[in-house]
């Protein structure tokens, strides 16, 4: 079908002084082509990344993973918290509304964009800080899962308050009443 409509063109087009003009629509077409490749190409990479960050929170993948305004939202939650996959949602969704167009620094297509792109580093930079153990698994699972930004020391505070207390060193849960922790030995204070 493809090839038919290329010789439909090159036919109705033919030659001129400046050459085939076939040969031109075929570049756009090879272009067009490693475009969507890369596309797709970084939408399966992204969504391997987002599955596995969720099984490490969560101890399971996601299927919001691999469905793109999804993958969006997802991003958002496991970088930061649900607000922030709910709003990165709505500011994907701004480029497709009829807004009229000023002369802005940066279009909202572009500002989606590059909001995606810090986030995504982020998160990478998040991900790896939780392999590492600088950050407990449960902490960040805990403010993924929040609807506001807390800190970690609001964290410790809600812990506290329910009498669950996690190492910061390992992560390990604490037993309660104890000066020191029973996985890595790290002193806790009370």
């Amino acid at each position: 079908m493809i090839s038919n409509f290329i010789n439909l063109i090159q036919n109705n087009i033919g030659y001129s002084e400046y050459g085939n003009f076939g040969d031109l629509l075929y570049i756009i077409l090879f272009i067009i082509l490693i475009a969507l490749l890369v596309i797709i190409l970084e939408f399966v990479i992204i969504g391997l990344f987002l599955n596995k960050y969720n099984k490490l929170l969560y101890g399971e993948g996601s299927i919001l993973a691999f469905i793109p305004l999804a993958q969006t939202y997802l991003l958002g939650k496991l970088a930061f918290n649900k607000l922030v996959g709910i709003i990165m949602v709505a500011i994907s969704l701004l480029p497709y509304l009829s807004i009229p167009k000023n002369d802005y620094i940066l279009s909202v297509g572009e500002f989606s964009g590059a909001a995606r792109f810090f986030i995504l580093i982020y998160a990478i930079i998040k991900y790896n800080r939780i392999k590492k153990g600088i950050i407990s698994k449960e902490e960040a699972a805990f403010q993924s899962d929040q609807y506001s930004f807390i800190t970690k020391s609001e964290t410790n505070v809600q812990t506290q308050s329910n009498k669950t207390r996690f190492c910061r060193n390992c992560g390990a849960q604490l037993i309660p009443e104890s000066s020191f922790c029973q996985n890595c030995g790290q002193s806790i204070e009370k």
